[in-house]
């Protein structure tokens, strides 16, 4: 069993599971109110695959023009950044398990692996029939060969990775792609957090970096988004993997990632930082200052346990409401319509978790 003497100065991360589970529950809040204000005009952008430094500029110039809907810019600009929490956190729970675990052999890390993936195709498969019903009972859409077969070359899990095939099934679903590949690389990178020395980790973990900002460009013109990948995602899922271990991040990296970190959003030279850099404020925010108070919410708990659920339903239950909303230019009409959209959302996500306590093929 992995034992690590934490002796080393600087900032240390430890989360319990309820902290996991609330810090799921805000991140998923995040990701659903981004999916649903930021295709509602005015639309500020955000810095998620592509950077363009008018996005900021668009997020505060909405919302010192009109400070009451300031919601919708804040959601559509940093909304997504839950996704990342997802990874980080993904990370954390795999480390803090197999640390636990007697065995720590390749055979042993790789079981925990493949087990992640099954659980993710079940998820799949409990989404494909919600969208089967959602299409055929509210849409009154055909449900032709060809949606199936799109689901059957989704579960290659690739389309992240082939040229224009991001958003190949249901366009949400890309992250589900990105953490089958994270499953699959975790017993390599659990062995760096546990056994490399610091330098090494941090060193590899810039070289991604590095790696992702040299290809970005050239990537992008052949339409493949280098944040959509493990490379470009590789030093904030690393860094949870590392903190689990009870390790220590540098305060002066931490301190230096800190500051860079609103600038990441103006300038596209530090914008390749900003993932791991927002991810490891935040979590070191929550910890420091919120996690009494929120770590016992029973409302949260709950949210977080529901969290993938919600994930895998919201993306398609919200291209209706939309389309009818786009071109209304009504503030209330907006947030009246999310919140409905969100208690639809969190309606039909119970319903699924029910489905997988009671089904054992998707459990």
């Amino acid at each position: 069993m992995f034992s690590y003497q934490a002796d080393t100065p600087g900032i240390r991360v430890t989360l319990s599971k309820n902290d996991t589970l609330v810090l799921k529950a805000l991140a998923i809040f995040l990701v659903v109110g981004h999916n649903f204000f930021h295709f509602l005009p005015p639309v500020a952008g955000e810095n998620e695959m592509v950077f363009s430094p008018e996005h900021i500029r668009n997020v505060l110039s909405f919302v010192l023009a009109n400070p009451l809907d300031m919601l919708h810019p804040v959601f559509s600009f940093f909304g997504h950044y839950g996704v990342h929490i997802f990874i980080f956190l993904s990370a954390y729970g795999l480390t803090k398990k197999c640390l636990s675990m007697k065995d720590q052999d390749w055979q042993a890390l790789y079981a925990v692996s493949v087990n992640k993936i099954f659980k993710i195709v079940k998820l799949t498969l409990l989404g494909l029939v919600f969208l089967c019903a959602y299409k055929a009972l509210v849409l009154g859409d055909a449900l032709t060969g060809d949606f199936f077969l799109k689901y059957l070359k989704f579960l290659t899990f690739t389309e992240n990775l082939r040229p224009g095939k991001l958003y190949y099934f249901v366009s949400v679903w890309w992250f589900l792609a990105l953490i089958v590949q994270f499953y699959l690389l975790f017993p390599l990178i659990y062995r760096l957090a546990t056994k490399a020395s610091d330098k090494l980790f941090f060193a590899i973990c810039a070289g991604t970096i590095l790696i992702s900002a040299a290809s970005y460009s050239f990537l992008l013109e052949h339409q493949i988004y280098v944040y959509a990948t493990p490379l470009g995602q590789f030093s904030v899922f690393a860094l949870g993997a590392y903190l689990a271990t009870g390790k220590a991040v540098p305060k002066v990296l931490a301190l230096a990632l800190l500051l860079l970190l609103p600038f990441s959003f103006a300038y596209e030279t530090l914008f390749h930082v900003s993932f791991v850099a927002i991810v490891l404020s935040a979590v070191i925010a929550y910890e420091r200052f919120l996690s009494q108070k929120l770590s016992g919410n029973a409302l949260l708990l709950w949210f977080g346990q529901l969290s993938m659920y919600v994930y895998i339903v919201h993306g398609d239950l919200r291209w209706m409401l939309i389309n009818r909303i786009e071109n209304i230019e009504s503030l209330f009409l907006n947030y009246v319509v999310f919140g409905g959209f969100f208690l639809e959302v969190v309606f039909f996500a119970y319903l699924c978790s029910l489905v997988a306590k009671r089904v054992a093929l998707f459990r």
